[in-house]
């Protein structure tokens, strides 16, 4: 064997100086340390031989400093009771490079791996199909052959007969089990050990003395013998066997079989572990499988299931038979329901629990199939089913309690939790979630407690500490800007009647955030990371551009302009683009911790930044190549970028409106970035109160959107004095009920007056509980007001220049707005603005700070009379072109890029 070792992998070439046959085997070893808990297995194999399919087996074991065997949970293994974990299966003869990536979340100081060639016949029974090889080889007969030798370690049980079932597939089967259960003569010969019944639907006989049944049901009624598995259980003696032909189909031949087929086993070509799933639903043990790869006889593919008798399944039945006859119906709710009331230390759970212990890993699988479609509720259930029958293992408790409380069953949830208290104290994982239930409950305040607690208890943060950690900061954020109103809405900002109880008193408010010691501890961080910066920070160049990476997460909608201004004119800078979205995919859930908890709290800068660019080298090329990078978007990437973008690079985050209201900026590190972009002043006024950007040294300025607006102006149409129109109108922050409501208003002297809705249309299937009673009250009032004939409901479209030419007056109605990109460019076509205050912000100056000298109105009688000012002939076109001059002056790329400009100039000199 050629050898070598080193941390977090192993690679090796086999080469056998001579043919491995039947008879021989050998084995190898290989140590190595995982690299941060992971493993890579790589390597070739070569092997020539002769002689029958014998598995191949790559061993490994994995050990902690002591020399012991390490017992937690690693991914990337299949485990078998007697060889315990394993991977990569090489069907005889087969040859070729390999690789496995093992991921060990434990205290786990090296891997041994072990090359076994298992020999048939020997302690370890494996099959060719146990680790998804088909021997596609082998025909029908040999199929047949193959597995039935599989199923007794040497000859059936003296004076044990067979029963066939159905029809069996060739002669040379019949004469393999006449083979097996002599004497021979003719197989259906009375004389004979073998007994046969021609019907599937045939009443079966009562006795228990069969030690080896087949059955080869047709193709509509391959579930059969599942569906009977108890009484074919029954049957058999002790350490009997079943040998089944299930039939197979191809994928659309046969819907309503490939339906059953694929809820029994979750594929239509199911591989062993598939098989296992589906079968535990029966008393009987999956054994053996064997794909045919040709029938010799017309029909349907099938293959070959070898199953034993579990000899725990007869004593479940007697004891629990409503519970057992729940699970081989695969009721797995009702089931996990029924062990929940039951009592769990009585005789009779005592006695069915050596068969229902082994169903735990159906559970599990059941368990996220129910969580994918949404039955969180049922999904948590089959959870604490997987707790009561291991209570003691943490992990099955960990995830009963976690599911509960996600499912919202909180009353459940606690007991676990209470339960899990007593009988593991020691558990970090059941401490934590005790803490996460206190959030769920309605005691933020007590979870941040218990969190820091366990904090500062610890040498060192754990990885599922941090994670929860994260989850909790989030949850307390999220209740501090509900200002005591009850909602489970995540950005609770952006509902009205939050938004109206946090602006009573938002100082006191945000003060209940900055007051947590996490809090403060991310304040601590920042201030770091500023010094940090400071002194990392080199000068850009003078005798070349600006270089700016401009980065965002998926949405460039704002961004185009930007870019092809950047690329079409002579403006200083060089510019490349990066979408953080992938990376953000990539990372999911595994990651969370490292945007929500504080980064000193056992994180490291360096190794986070390292490992993401070793994901995506082009993010680390990209950023080599720059001096700064503009974030757009104040988001999770914005987060992500300002705790671990390298400190010699400087960054500027564009923040709009959506993410001021969100949580996201109490978790940016404003020490590791050197300007931010606001949309509007108001929302700069509004996120400096809340986060506190006072105590930072940052760089700020409003700018609004990179519109071209040149072309906008466009002659207006005789209708368009009496035309009101909302561009985006379909959800409750535009508030389209309140233009509805101006327009009723103006109609009741003018009936000429008309309403246009452009936009994405109202989708009432997929409207949430608030939206869609709000769409019914829209609809309500115009039916009400016989508004019908006056409100147009226009396609969505991007040529609003266009659109807007028969149009007079832009309304907006917002409840919430940063710039309304459909008033500027409304207003850009000649249109007269009819501007509400919108009640969310304007105590911080809004629109008039964004509107300077723009009429805006807090009422429909206020909006009525702004209209009624401009809409006369003599003085429509006046107002027409005043608006179109102002909005070119103030909006217009020509007169926002240079601001622009200006501010990377200032923060690249910083």
């Amino acid at each position: 064997m050629k050898a070598s070792t080193q941390a977090g992998a192993v690679t090796f070439v086999l080469d056998p100086p001579v043919g491995i046959s039947r008879a021989s085997s050998w084995t190898y070893a290989c140590r190595c340390i995982p690299d941060n808990g992971r493993l890579a297995i790589t390597g070739h194999i070569d092997i020539q031989g002769e002689g029958e399919p014998n598995d191949l087996v790559l061993k490994v074991r994995l050990k902690l400093a002591s020399g012991e065997d390490f017992k937690g949970e690693a991914e990337g293994l299949n485990w078998s009771e007697r060889a315990g974990p394993y991977f990569y299966p090489l069907k005889f003869i087969q040859r070729g490079a390999f690789k496995r990536e093992i991921k060990v979340d434990g205290p786990v100081d090296s891997v041994e791996v072990e090359l076994v060639l298992w020999k048939a016949g020997t302690a370890a029974q494996y099959s060719l199909t146990r680790f998804g090889v088909e021997p596609a080889s082998l025909p029908d007969e040999s199929t047949f052959h193959w597995a039935a030798s599989h199923l007794f370690p040497a000859s059936p049980p003296a004076g044990a007969k067979a029963l066939v079932i159905g029809a069996l597939r060739s002669e040379s089967q019949a004469a393999t089990l006449a083979g097996l259960f002599p004497p021979s003569g003719r197989l259906w010969n009375k004389t004979s050990r073998i007994d046969r019944i021609e019907q599937l639907s045939s009443p079966l006989p009562g006795t228990g003395e069969y030690a080896l049944i087949t059955a080869a049901p047709a193709q509509d009624e391959w579930d059969w013998p599942l569906l009977n598995s108890g009484a074919l259980n029954d049957l058999l003696v002790e350490g009997g066997r079943v040998l089944i032909a299930m039939p197979l189909t191809v994928t659309g031949q046969n819907e309503g079989w490939e339906k059953r087929f694929i809820e029994r086993f979750g594929s239509d070509r199911p591989g062993f572990n598939d098989l296992q799933h589906g079968l535990a639903l029966t008393p009987l043990r999956l054994l053996a499988a064997a794909p045919v790869a040709g029938t010799v006889v017309e029909g349907p593919r099938y293959m070959w299931l070898a199953l034993g008798r579990d000899e725990t399944f007869a004593a479940a039945r007697r004891a629990m038979p409503e519970l057992t006859d729940m699970l081989l119906a695969g009721q797995w709710v009702r089931a996990a329901e029924a062990i929940e009331q039951t009592d769990r230390s009585s005789p009779q759970f005592l006695a069915a629990s050596a068969w229902l212990r082994p169903l735990i890993s159906n559970l599990a699988a059941n368990a996220v199939r129910l969580e994918k479609a949404g039955e969180q509720e049922a999904s948590a259930m089959l959870r604490l089913a997987m707790h009561r029958l291991e209570p003691l293992e943490e992990k099955y408790a960990y995830e009963a309690m976690a599911h509960l409380r996600v499912a919202g069953k909180l009353e459940l949830a606690r007991r676990i939790v209470a339960e899990g208290r007593q009988s593991m104290p020691d558990s970090l994982a059941v401490r934590l979630q005790d803490a996460l239930l206190c959030a769920a409950e309605g005691e933020p305040d007590r979870a941040i407690e218990m969190l820091w607690q366990e904090a500062q208890g610890l040498a060192v943060i754990t990885p599922s500490l941090r994670r929860t950690m994260a989850l909790i900061l989030r949850t307390y954020a999220q209740e501090c800007q509900r200002a005591g109103i009850e909602t489970r809405h995540p950005q609770p900002l952006l509902l009205p009647e939050v938004a109206n109880a946090y602006n009573s008193d938002p100082e006191r408010f945000a003060a209940r955030w900055h007051a947590t010691p996490f809090a403060q501890k991310l304040e601590e961080d920042a201030q770091a990371r500023r010094a940090a910066r400071k002194a990392a920070a080199p000068a850009v160049p003078a005798d070349r551009p600006i270089r700016m990476l401009v980065l965002t997460s998926d949405n460039w909608q704002f961004l185009v302009n930007l870019l092809d201004r950047v690329e079409t004119h002579d403006t200083g800078f060089e510019v490349r683009t990066f979408d953080f979205a992938f990376l953000e995919q990539h990372w999911s859930k595994d990651h969370l911790h490292e945007l929500f908890a504080p980064v000193s709290m056992g994180l490291t800068q360096e190794k986070v930044w390292k490992r993401a660019i070793a994901d995506d080298t082009t993010l680390g090329e990209l950023v080599d190549w720059c001096d700064v990078v503009v974030c757009e978007w104040a988001g999770t990437h914005a987060i992500w970028l300002s705790r671990f973008l390298p400190a010699d690079k400087r960054l500027v985050v564009r923040l709009h409106s959506f993410e001021a209201f969100s949580q996201w900026p109490f978790f940016i590190d404003f020490g590791g970035i050197d300007g931010m972009i606001f949309v509007a002043d108001h929302i700069r006024r509004f996120t400096d109160l809340q986060y506190r950007l006072g105590g930072h040294d940052l760089a700020t300025t409003v700018l609004p959107n990179f519109i071209p607006l040149e072309n906008f102006a466009r002659p207006k149409g005789p209708q368009a004095a009496r035309t009101l129109a909302m561009v985006g109108y379909a959800n409750l922050n535009k508030h389209p009920l309140m233009a509805a409501e101006i327009l009723a208003a103006l109609r009741k002297d003018d009936p000429q007056w008309k309403l246009r809705l452009y936009g994405h249309a109202w989708s009432p299937e997929t409207l949430n509980e608030t939206e869609r009673a709000y769409y019914d009250r829209f609809w309500a009032f115009v039916r009400e007001a016989k508004l019908e004939t006056a409100i147009e409901v226009m396609p969505y479209t991007t040529d609003v220049a266009t659109a807007l030419q028969d149009v007079g007056f832009i309304v907006s109605c917002s409840w919430r707005e940063g710039t309304h990109e459909a008033v500027l460019e409304g207003m850009a076509t000649g249109c007269v603005p009819v501007l509400r205050r919108w009640p969310m912000v304007k105590q911080y100056g809004a629109p008039e700070s964004g509107y300077p000298g723009i009429p805006c109105f807090d009422t429909v009688d206020e909006a009525v009379a702004i209209v009624k000012a401009s809409a006369e002939s003599e003085t429509f076109a006046e107002a027409s072109r005043e608006a179109a001059a102002y909005a070119m002056a103030r909006f217009d790329i020509e007169a926002v890029f240079p601001k622009f400009q200006d501010f990377i100039r200032q923060v690249a000199s910083r």
